[in-house]
């Protein structure tokens, strides 16, 4: 019996080892984008949802960590993205983006869409979504309600960025008032634009995929690189400065996974018969 609960001891040591997490927030998505053909490339190499890309308009360059990373660049708009399904991927509602980013023009899109760094909004068109992206040398989180009549758009001060790999994370808790934008770990001023709040970022079914380096369609592409694109299911820093990853996110593989769970389960049946 001993055995078995240092045994379970050390599985659940292990398991939580690879169970990645930050500030108690869970892990949704991750793509690290280095083109490894067990993941078809830019396919997710973490996801709750689907893990694959449904469309694809980017092609992977040198990444932040030299594993590789998702050039958004040769988008042009009309269809020509980089997608995945919505559902199990990302919370309307609570959660945490994060990314590199290697941006070789910011700034000179100074349009009121910018280059997107994700996208979702739901059908018809614009009604309810969620944006994130640079437009006019700032990094923009807006958020529409159920009903798109309503845009409320946070922005941080102009920032100067040179085409050097930069840290960008946003984190959000909509019900509890709370929109964060951190650049390189720290935390930004943020002016709002639009009055109210909205309490719900869409109406509880998204009629349009996730979209990585694109706004709506493909149009207004990140002009440059994204790596090590993470999604958590709640917000993570919560206005409070913290410190980059220092190197690339390891991701437990499905078949240690496997071995886990069949460990946890012949532990199981072995107590039961002791």
């Amino acid at each position: 019996m001993k055995k078995n609960v240092r045994m379970s001891a050390v599985l659940l040591a292990v398991f939580g080892a690879m169970t990645l997490t930050a500030n108690g927030q869970n892990l949704l998505f991750l793509s690290h984008y280095d083109g490894n053909t067990n993941y078809g490339g830019m396919n997710a190499d973490f996801a709750v949802g689907s893990a694959d890309v449904g469309a694809n308009g980017g092609s992977i360059g040198a990444g932040k960590f030299g594993a590789g990373s998702m050039d958004t660049s040769s988008n042009s708009g009309g269809g020509n993205n980089v997608t995945y399904g919505v559902a199990g991927n990302i919370n309307a509602d609570t959660g945490t983006l994060d990314m590199w980013i290697q941006t070789d023009a910011w700034g000179t899109q100074n349009d009121t869409n910018g280059q997107g760094l994700l996208s979702i909004w739901n059908n018809p068109a614009w009604s309810g979504g969620i944006f994130m992206k640079q437009a006019n040398s700032k990094l923009t989180f807006t958020v529409s309600d159920a009903m798109g009549a309503n845009w409320y758009e946070y922005a941080t001060p102009v920032l100067a960025v040179d085409s050097a790999w930069h840290h960008v994370a946003f984190d959000w808790d909509l019900p509890n008032g709370h929109i964060g934008i951190y650049l390189d770990g720290v935390s930004q001023s943020l002016t709002q634009i639009g009055g109210g709040w909205p309490v719900d970022a869409y109406d509880g079914t998204w009629g349009a995929p996730m979209e990585i380096g694109t706004i709506q369609g493909g149009w207004n592409p990140h002009n440059g690189l994204i790596d090590e694109l993470r999604i958590l299911d709640g917000p993570a820093y919560n206005g409070v400065d913290f410190t980059p990853p220092t190197e690339a996110y390891v991701v437990p593989e499905p078949a240690t996974l496997a071995l886990l769970s069949i460990g946890g389960l012949f532990l199981r049946r072995r107590a039961r018969k002791e």
